[in-house]
């Protein structure tokens, strides 16, 4: 028997996984859970990344995850979140080697920039920018009045 040093019994279970994907897919709604295997993983967690609307960033909201089971599945977006940060999902990623337990889904958050806004938006936008200026100013000066 041929041992290969860095394959490991998970290298061998994931490709059990995509020659299933690959011989059933006629067979199947969709294979883009499956494709999911060939995306970022660590153990048993999954990484997926997630497009959040900025305003959905800033005032919190919910967007929709897709797991690996292909059911899609809402997820919270707290207030304030920072493009890049991670939200876990517990028990939604791979299936442990012995089927007890599964890893999480570890959704990393990508800001998006609207491609087009209105009149009306780009209006906000100006206004929301000219308050955060005003609050930098308010504060730089009660920064050199301490100093």
């Amino acid at each position: 028997m041929q041992v290969y040093p860095n394959v490991t019994n998970r290298d061998i279970y994931r490709d059990k996984l995509l020659i299933f994907a690959v011989l059933f897919s006629n067979s199947l709604k969709s294979t883009e859970p499956l494709k999911k295997l060939l995306k970022d993983q660590v153990g048993d967690d999954l990484i997926e990344e997630v497009a959040v609307p900025v305003e959905d960033a800033v005032l919190g909201g919910e967007v929709h995850v897709q797991t690996i089971a292909g059911k899609r599945i809402a997820m919270k977006v707290p207030p304030l979140t920072q493009s890049g940060k991670s939200i876990k999902l517990k028990g939604l990623g791979m299936p442990s080697m012995d089927g007890k337990t599964k890893g999480d889904l570890v959704a990393k958050v990508r800001l998006v920039i609207p491609e087009e806004i209105s009149d009306e938006e780009r209006e906000l936008f100006e206004q929301l920018r000219e308050a955060r200026n005003g609050h930098s100013e308010s504060r730089r000066k009660k920064e050199e009045g301490r100093v």
